[in-house]
């Protein structure tokens, strides 16, 4: 996250989100969430993101228990950071992201569970010239690095329809 006086700060964030599943088999799950994070930056926008999760999952549906693996490509979106080649110059750009992880879900009722998520969301950026390289590049002049962040997310989780 950037903000003014604070240039590529690692911060954990929190958020508020939507979800959306829809069961297609026994086994399979469309999945996604779209998600806010204020950010703390002093000016509008500054320091805050949103993330656009859409995929499927994969587990197996018990009586209590749930337990479900995770693949979910998607988009973040940071209306104000920065980012080769602007340099210390704010923009907004938008980057794709892949979350990755697991589920364990509780059920407490027919129509209400707790779910436990865990796992990794990956973020291509892009990073300017790559040093390993010679310095003329025959495919491109700019270097993209994926960097993974670790996210855990806790839900109490109310169906409007019967699982």
């Amino acid at each position: 996250m950037d903000w003014q006086g604070c240039y590529k700060c690692r911060v954990n964030n929190s958020g508020v989100g939507a979800m959306f599943s829809y069961r297609m088999t026994n086994h399979f799950w469309f999945d996604s969430e779209v998600n806010q994070f204020p950010g703390s930056g002093s000016s509008k926008g500054s320091g805050s993101a949103t993330e656009g999760l859409f995929g499927i999952r994969y587990g197996y549906t018990c009586r209590v228990w749930n337990v479900y693996v995770k693949a979910r490509p998607g988009f973040i979106y940071y209306p104000k950071t920065t980012s080769f080649p602007t340099g210390h110059e704010f923009a907004s750009l938008s980057r794709f992201a892949l979350d990755c992880g697991g589920i364990i879900e509780m059920k407490a009722s027919k129509r209400s569970s707790f779910r436990f998520d865990a796992g990794t969301t990956f973020v291509r950026y892009l990073q300017g010239l790559d040093p390993r390289q010679a310095p003329v590049a025959y495919i491109s002049p700019t270097y993209i690095a994926t960097q993974g962040n670790f996210q855990g997310r806790n839900r109490i989780r109310f169906s409007l329809l019967d699982n």
